[in-house]
């Protein structure tokens, strides 16, 4: 996903796509990785729920979409 895509998104719009891609990546045996990367970027916090700011959205988004 490109980072510009990205900037015109609110924290709720870029959270749905989080567990979008997070579901999709557990269903497909990634759920560590998951895990791992939403923890990396929202200190220490695994749950994508959680997240609150748009910055860290964007990087466990972008993170994601990576693997």
């Amino acid at each position: 996903m490109k980072y510009n895509k990205l900037k015109n998104k609110t924290v709720e719009e870029l959270k749905e796509e989080i567990l979008l891609k997070c579901k999709e990546l557990s269903d497909n045996g990634r759920r560590k990785e998951v895990v791992e990367i939403v923890k990396q970027h929202n200190e220490n916090d695994a749950n994508p729920n959680n997240i609150k700011n748009k910055t860290v959205a964007e990087k466990v988004l972008s993170a994601l979409e990576e693997l």
